[in-house]
Formats: C-alpha cells, structure tokens, sequence
C-alpha cells in the first residue's frame, strides 16, 4: 500500500562482503533468496487468470465492510505497480498457460507494492496441481509480537521467509517449489494454481495470523482504508536459475531439525573427515566445527547460543563445498 504522505522511496539494497575467503559460488548462494525484479530476464510469463476473494478493510470492525482499491485483473500480466488490494484475509487465486515447474533454483516470484521495503504487507503462499489440495510454503516471522506494528509501521525483511510482500515495488519475493518436495498430494511439475492470503498483521488472540512454527505474525495493522491488506500487483514464472543450488548436497548432506532451536543433527556421506561452518547473511562465521563420519555419519552439534534468525550452513569435504540454509528459532 502506498501512502502519500511526504515520504522519500528507500533502496533496498542487499549489502555483502568478500569477507573469510569465500568463493563466488558461495558468496552467490549465501544470498540466494534475492528480490526478483520485474525484468528479470529470468521471467518466463506472467499470471494470465485470476479469481479474487476480498477481505474486510478492518477484521475486527466488519462494518467498515470490504477493501475496495483496484479492478479485480490488475494482478494479471506484467507487474506495473498498479494493484488489487485483498484486505484482512482477502484472497487471489491466480492460474497460468502452462503450468509451473519445479527448476533449480526459485520457480516463481508475487510482486507487492512496497514503497520502501519496509513497510511489508505480508501474505501466505500456497501452490496446487489440481486447486483441490493446497500445500502452504512453510513461513518465518522473528518479528517481535509484544508491541503491535501500527498502521503505519515499518518490518525488517531479514525476519522474515516465505511471506510474500517483503520486497519493495517491483522486486517480486521468489519461492522454491522444491521446497515443497515432502509434501503429499501435489505434482511438483505441474503446479497449475497460486494462492496469496493476506496476512492479519493484528498480534490479538482472535484475529492474529501465525507463521509455520506457530509465532504471531505481525505487520502494519489495522488498515482501515479502502486499499487494505496485501496489495497485489502480479505473479512472475521463472524459467531459469536465479540462485545458485547445490543438488549434490541434498542427497549427501542432511540437517535436521530445521528450523531448530537448541541442536542440529548432521547427517553426511563425504569423506572421513570435513569442516562445517555457520555464517549470518554478512558472511560473518558464527560456529565452526570439525566433523568425522564415525556414529553413521551423524553429527550433533550446539545452537543454543545463536540468537532466532536464517543462517547458512557451509561444509566443505573431499574438494568439494555444500551450502545450505539452517532456521533458528
């Protein structure tokens, strides 16, 4: 949502650093999850259906009635900052010519109308082969929940995965289908719908919105304008690798639980003997540890003392290095 109200438009910009020698593939993977810009060349087409659900301008005030800004198809085609606004809990199912696949790297990106990238609002995402069954992509929001984010408030994007609306306008927040994998009932390759719901950014018991592992989530609430909720401009499908992804890894490496909180397990098939390393999103090294293949294969190691947030898991054995992400909560 964009208010006019004598406001100056901040970059977003992602801030890195060649610091402790890593390597350009690493450098690129570390920051992986990077807003898409609306001409990426990596976009393949646009949504080319849609069907909106409206929610209430105030969730808990009804009479205010429904979010009215914007003609039910502005989230259709290229994103042009010109949006539909979904109010508390709205909804917009968008459908596309040929279904999304499950490549390297992100598959899709929603696009929001941010003016700053940091007044966010937020929204769930869910995917389906058939618009039966719907799988949610797992979010995290380390927001804190004890003070409300009033109307007008601003959200750190860094605490926030899997919501889409953390990027300003025209920088679409990407997704990773393949992220899904352990989910029944959906065809990775043929994914035909996409869902958005607006995220109820109220931290009260009765309206509140939570995350995967169960956290408030909040955003700017309440909106009480005609153009409440998320607003959604479009919905990109990508064709090619925007990121950098280690398949190798996946088969050799395991870390579990993820998200965690207090211990990770370290499952892998390298060599006798390699090097794991947790970094932050500076490349600033955290924990580092020599590990061996003795007990299976299978590491534990500490996390307790590393504060909630997304880090990246380096391992680096027999010439080779893995990258992946680790959550803390």
């Amino acid at each position: 949502m964009r208010f006019h109200l004598c406001k100056i438009s901040v970059l977003f910009f992602l801030s890195v650093y060649y610091a402790n020698g890593y390597s350009q593939k690493t450098y690129n993977y570390l920051f992986k999850e990077h807003p898409i810009h609306f001409e990426d060349p990596a976009i393949k087409e646009w949504a080319s259906e849609c069907r909106i659900i409206r929610g209430y301008i105030r969730i808990d005030d009804k009479e205010l009635g429904k979010a009215t800004a914007g003609e039910d198809n502005a989230c259709l085609g290229k994103a042009d900052n010109i949006t539909v606004s979904l109010g508390d809990s709205g909804i917009a199912v968008v459908a596309f010519r040929e279904p999304v696949k499950n490549i390297d790297g992100y598959d899709f990106a929603v696009f929001e109308n941010s003016f700053d990238g940091q007044f966010l609002e937020l929204a769930f995402v869910e995917v389906s082969s058939d618009s039966t069954k719907w799988v949610r992509f797992p979010s995290i929001s380390l927001t804190p929940a004890d003070i409300q984010t009033n109307t007008f408030g601003l959200t750190d994007p860094e605490k926030v995965h899997n919501l889409a609306g953390k990027y300003r306008a025209y920088y679409g927040t990407p997704f990773d289908i393949d992220e899904l994998r352990d989910s029944a009932g959906i065809d990775l390759n043929n994914i035909k719908y996409v869902k958005i719901i607006d995220v109820i950014g109220s931290i009260d018991d009765r309206y509140a919105s939570y995350d995967t592992r169960g956290n408030k989530i909040n955003d700017p609430w309440p909106t009480p304008f005609p153009q409440s909720g998320f607003d959604l401009d479009a919905v990109a499908v990508l064709k090619q690798v925007t990121g950098i992804r280690n398949t190798e890894a996946d088969q050799l490496i395991r870390i579990y639980p993820n998200p965690s909180s207090e211990r990770i397990n370290i499952d892998f098939k390298t060599s006798a003997f390699c090097d794991l390393t947790i970094v932050d999103n500076t490349g600033k090294i955290l924990k580092k540890y020599h590990l061996d293949n003795l007990d299976n294969g299978i590491n534990n190691i500490g996390i307790e003392d590393i504060k909630p947030g997304i880090y990246f898991v380096i391992i680096t054995g027999d010439k080779k290095q893995y990258v992946t992400r680790l959550i803390i909560y």
